[in-house]
């Protein structure tokens, strides 16, 4: 029996790692190896995972603690790999639970197509209640998953609704691991691993992802902060083109680059500040007019009587 190894950031999880564990524990396959990587909590997590301990070793599944300083979710799942020993690896966040046979089927689909490294599942998004909200399903099989990875069409991102082949995740570690920030650790595994692979689709919700309301205030979204997240995720998208030596066209370079000065745009146009700033950078780089009419129409702003009175000066 093939050894599954999930490794899964925690951060001040008291409320709901719990419910993680027990999904792990729930699990119809059992050769399993638990990495939890606790990314600097400062509540009860490591008493929690400590008192789960015993009954993993009831299970004879390896529970794996992990501490490390506060370096954000990339950071851990990184440190995380470092410790994988097992035939297939899974990154789900701690929030979320896995449905009992989703090791099973998984392990299964990947044992009976020799030729396919990955495979990926349907998503159910569930309340706090387990009422099931929505469903991801892979709309369109025959697309590539790397272009809708790149350009966030039709994909999922939940790291459960994933398993992949070890030695995919080692040539990952090789070309220098993931990029540490804040976030961005399922598009620095999945972008390199399904442009040089084949994967495989179950048409089965098999990882279930939690939807709460935010804990930040509308005041604390401001302008500033989602800019800075476009361009820190801008980043690690191509370090993680270049680290894995993924080249993409001038066409698909210049089509990446459009997508993060389009969400710049909208975001300044949501928070009615600095609009003449993010609407020069995209019309500096031929962007259609006409996309703009229909940017702002979506976000229920007229563009044009922006512009024509200059915004903001900047």
């Amino acid at each position: 029996m093939k050894l599954v190894s999930i490794v899964s950031p925690v951060f001040n999880g008291e409320s709901y790692i719990h419910r993680f564990l027990d999904s792990i524990l729930k699990q119809s396959y059992s050769n399993i190896e638990l990495i939890l990587v606790d990314d600097g909590s400062t509540d009860n997590t490591k008493k929690i995972i400590e008192e789960y301990k015993p009954k993993f070793n009831l299970q004879k599944i390896n529970l794996k603690y992990i501490y490390q300083e506060n370096g954000g979710a990339a950071s851990a799942v990184n440190n995380g790999f470092k410790h994988i020993n097992g035939d297939y690896v899974m990154w789900p966040d701690s929030d979320d639970t896995l449905v009992e046979n989703a090791l099973t089927e998984m392990v299964e689909y990947l044992g009976n197509n020799q030729e396919i490294h990955i495979v990926n599942c349907q998503i159910d998004y569930v309340d706090e209640e387990f009422n099931v909200l929505s469903t991801y399903k892979r709309i369109d099989k025959n697309k590539s998953y790397f272009n809708d990875l790149l350009y966030q069409k039709n994909i999922s991102f939940g790291g459960g609704s994933y398993l992949v082949k070890s030695d995919e995740i080692q040539k990952i570690m090789d070309n220098g691991g993931l990029f540490e920030s804040q976030g961005g650790q399922n598009y620095q595994i999945l972008l390199p691993t399904t442009y040089f692979n084949k994967i495989g689709y179950i048409d089965k919700p098999l990882f279930q992802m939690y939807v709460r309301p935010s804990s930040h205030s509308r005041s604390d979204n401001t302008l500033e902060k989602e800019i800075k997240k476009t361009y820190l995720h801008e980043e690690i998208i191509l370090k993680t083109l270049e680290r894995n030596h993924i080249l993409l066209s001038e066409n698909e370079l210049f089509k990446l680059k459009r997508k993060y000065q389009l969400k710049r745009f909208k975001a300044s146009l949501k928070h009615n500040e600095k609009v003449e700033k993010y609407y020069k950078e995209i019309k500096e780089k031929g962007i259609n007019e006409f996309l703009l009419y229909i940017a702002s129409k979506l976000e229920l702003i007229n563009l044009f009587f922006i512009i024509k009175n200059k915004g903001e000066k900047i």
